[in-house]
């Protein structure tokens, strides 16, 4: 797999040095579970989530950590926690009746229906109540539901520490993931960069007469979904290879395996695969194109980059104009993609 490494603020989750927000894997056991040792809590995953002061990492949870939301079917969103609220309460513990430990199994298709570690079988479990601290994490919004769940191995890929598997908290590190499997709003909380603010497109001005015309669609909810099909589709891929001669148009990398199609105004339909509105640029340095932290002049074609890069090992691209052989790219496209960058930029400062 090529790593798609951003930048190096994208340090490693819960690293002392870094002030980059902790990663989580949070579990939400909705309907059928194996482990019975407690009743479970009411989550509601778009908007918070529960735990009390037994489950292991409770204290290490922060307001401003970023949640990846876990259920049977795999990660179904992320979200930043907005605040953290507590108070007394009392967690009810299902016990085995005969030995007393909690290590529950509830058996859906066998009876009697569960079975504690040692072996013990029964139907009605012991009940008892403990006194315990209720926390709910509140995402204050910002919750970022997934058109289809992320695979349960993602979520183990995503994990720090492998002997966290059983808990409700994990440990998680997102750069440990491929950056095609995050939402770009999840991308831009990674790096500690404010989203950006909407802008109107302007018009198109195109090279030759079969000009791009750009969508009406709000570019707020594009912005929100994850970087579509990177690599293009083939044909609008293979189209893009033979416009910039094999090469990518800011680096000149000639390694095909690492060429992909850039859509400048982002893809939401077959209309966005016109030419003029595609670039050929490498892997890593399209995710710092689509997160705006690569911008090209349209006016010029020169490169630059956001502030947090001018350090970086990317910082010699900055100045660069981008080579375009078979014609100048949409600047109507450019435009609203360099409007994005400025305002990226500025935020920052």
């Amino acid at each position: 797999m090529v790593r798609k490494a951003i930048d190096s603020k994208t340090a490693r989750a819960g690293d002392p040095e870094s002030n980059v927000p902790k990663h989580w894997v949070l579990l939400v056991y909705a309907g059928q579970r194996s482990y019975a040792g407690n009743t479970g809590y009411s989550d509601v995953p778009a908007e918070e989530y529960r735990f009390d002061s037994s489950v292991p990492n409770h204290k290490r949870l922060a307001e401003g950590d970023l949640v990846a939301i876990r259920t049977r079917k795999g990660i179904e969103g992320f979200a930043r926690i907005a605040r953290i609220s507590s108070e007394p309460g009392t967690r009810t513990r299902r016990e085995c009746p005969q030995c007393g430990i909690p290590d529950l199994r509830e058996r859906f298709s066998s009876t009697p229906r569960f079975r504690c570690r040692r072996g013990h079988e029964f139907d009605n479990p012991a009940e008892r109540a403990t006194p315990c601290t209720l926390y709910t994490a509140n995402f204050g919004g910002s919750f970022v539901r997934l058109s289809q769940p992320l695979a349960p191995a993602l979520a183990i890929q995503m994990r720090r520490s492998r002997g966290a598997q059983q808990f409700a908290i994990q440990p998680a590190d997102f750069n440990h993931v491929d950056s095609v499997h995050l939402p770009e709003r999840v991308k831009l909380w990674v790096l500690g960069l404010a989203e950006e603010p909407t802008l109107v497109p302007s018009d198109a001005d195109e090279r030759g007469v079969d000009a791009y015309v750009l969508g009406e669609e709000d570019s707020r909810q594009v912005v929100l979904r994850q970087i579509r099909q990177r690599r293009g589709q083939r044909s609008f891929r293979d189209s893009l290879l033979s416009v910039f001669m094999h090469r990518c148009a800011v680096t000149g990398c000639v390694v095909p395996d690492l060429l992909e199609a850039a859509h400048i105004h982002p893809y939401r339909g077959p209309q966005d695969n016109h030419l003029s509105n595609g670039l050929l640029l490498r892997t890593d340095v399209h995710t710092l194109f689509d997160l705006h932290l690569l911008g090209i002049d349209p006016d010029t074609l020169t490169v630059f980059l956001h502030p947090c890069l001018r350090n970086s090992e990317y910082a010699s691209l900055a100045g660069r104009r981008i080579a375009s052989p078979g014609g100048v790219p949409s600047s109507a496209a450019l435009k609203w993609r360099w409007d994005r960058f400025i305002a990226m930029s500025e935020a920052s400062r």
